[in-house]
């Protein structure tokens, strides 16, 4: 296997997706229930990756999150999670 940081034809040794301290809860009612809980990733560029989980594990989420179709809560009391695709 190779590793993630070494470059190849195929891989970037940069990501060319990278998730840094992705938090996102939604809320049942009162309930809250934590999806993504300070959530780091790299995924470089000519990567295949998969998710995989339960339902209710936040993998729709993850993917809507990295489409830019949802964005990381903002919260002032804390530096906000970092989402970016290069």
């Amino acid at each position: 296997m190779i590793p993630a940081t070494e470059a190849t034809p195929y891989r970037s040794a940069s990501p060319i997706i990278r998730l840094v301290g992705i938090e996102k809860t939604y809320f049942r009612g009162d309930e809250a229930v934590k999806v993504l809980d300070k959530l780091s990733i790299d995924i470089p560029a000519g990567s295949y990756e998969a998710l995989m989980g339960p339902s209710g594990s936040g993998k729709s989420t993850l993917l809507n999150l990295i489409a830019g179709l949802d964005r990381p809560p903002r919260d002032p009391s804390r530096s906000p999670g970092i989402a970016s695709i290069a």
